[in-house]
């Protein structure tokens, strides 16, 4: 199976199976995908927390937070221009954190420079964002590119083991909203939901014929652009 075949098995899992998949295995491909990640200064600047079989009240208190910021969007932007418009934030995408077996929490950290780096802060002066919290903001898109490049290299050794992978970056942004709620493992700002399993049910096996019909991405003309 070459990587294009192997990528396209990918799917977003609205329900994934009881039994989880080996500890070890999740373990390998975290691993894995560490290893062939690159990073910018070899900073890597950020955390993957891993909530496992176990953490189900934690996996619960994401799945409120993230249904709580989808609340605060719909309310806010009200695109439809609903007088005192109000709802609970329940989204089908939301629904695979209730038996998710082995969710990924990736947030921000702040860094330490490998021995090269510090010798280019004495020496040169050189300032680098990942080490300062007071920088978070400013180093954020470096950051959100590469918790990207790990995800996707995690789908690939997901894959091939035969787990499926979703992802969700609607939750809240902010530390202080997960510590509110007691999940004070989070320090630094959130980027993205990862969830490791077997797939019992797939978003497109809930869809109905004609949604699947007209639930499709923009052509490739209409993204990649020659200039």
């Amino acid at each position: 199976m070459d990587a294009f075949e192997l990528l396209s098995k990918r799917r977003h899992i609205h329900k994934f199976s009881e039994t989880p998949p080996p500890k070890e295995t999740i373990e390998n491909i975290l691993w894995k995908a560490w290893k062939v990640t690159p990073s910018k200064n070899n900073f890597v600047p950020y955390n993957i927390n891993v909530l496992g079989p176990d953490a189900v009240e934690e996996k619960e208190q994401v799945l409120n937070l993230s249904k709580l910021n989808k609340k605060r969007t719909n309310e806010r932007e009200n695109t439809n221009n609903i007088p005192n418009y109000e709802e609970d934030g329940a989204n089908a995408n939301f629904e695979f954190l209730n038996t998710v077996p082995y969710l990924l929490v990736c947030t921000q950290r702040i860094c330490e420079p490998n021995e090269y780096v510090r010798g280019s802060i004495v020496n040169d002066n050189n300032v680098y964002e990942q080490m300062h919290e007071r920088l978070l903001d400013d180093i954020v898109k470096t950051t959100a590119a590469e918790v990207g490049m790990f995800k996707a290299n995690l789908s690939a050794f997901a894959l091939e083991e035969g787990i499926d992978i979703s992802c969700i970056a609607c939750t809240p942004h902010r530390a202080q909203d997960w510590i509110d709620a007691g999940l004070d493992f989070v320090q630094y700002p959130v980027m993205l939901l990862i969830g490791l399993g077997y797939c019992e049910v797939a978003r497109q096996d809930a869809l109905s014929q004609a949604s699947k019909d007209c639930d499709k991405k923009p052509n490739p003309e209409t993204i990649i652009r020659w200039v």
